[in-house]
């Protein structure tokens, strides 16, 4: 696949994840299934991203925030934070739900509003070198979500 059908499609995937935590229901075990392939999507998409340089140096600050709806008292959970940590004591952390889909989803739109704005190298580059973070709270909300729905 050539770059650009590669960043073309990452775009349409992280659009569609960004909709998917707009419109979540907290409440609604379908909605939450729509997210977590979202997510499983992009992640997987997130892979196949090329290493490019930006076309731009500008442009990247964007003021990005989204209320998520609280999963109440499933909100926080408790996670590993290293899993390659010495000791497991100093590792265990509380995550919260709508933190890790704010930061994936403020990663996701900085690329998306490069994207819209034809700086097509410069999303792609972003959404590849924000992935180390955003990529770290989809796993840890695939993980949340997966044992939310399961119960």
């Amino acid at each position: 696949m050539h770059q650009m059908e590669v960043i073309d499609n990452f775009y349409k995937k992280s659009t569609y994840c960004c909709e998917c935590i707009e419109n979540l229901e907290p409440d609604d075990f379908a909605n939450i299934k729509n997210l977590m392939q979202a997510l499983a999507e992009v992640y997987s998409a997130a892979l196949q991203l090329p290493d490019i340089e930006p076309d731009d140096d500008h442009g990247s600050d964007f003021d990005i925030r989204l209320e998520i709806k609280s999963f109440g008292e499933r909100e926080g959970y408790w996670q590993v934070f290293n899993p390659f940590a010495e000791t497991v004591d100093a590792e265990i952390v509380y995550g919260s739900l709508c933190d890790d889909l704010s930061d994936i989803y403020h990663d996701l739109m900085v690329g998306n509003l490069q994207y819209e704005k034809g700086l097509i190298y410069n999303a792609g580059w972003v959404w590849k070198l924000y992935f180390s973070h955003w990529g770290r709270h989809l796993v840890d909300v695939l993980k949340a979500l997966h044992v939310l729905i399961s119960e």
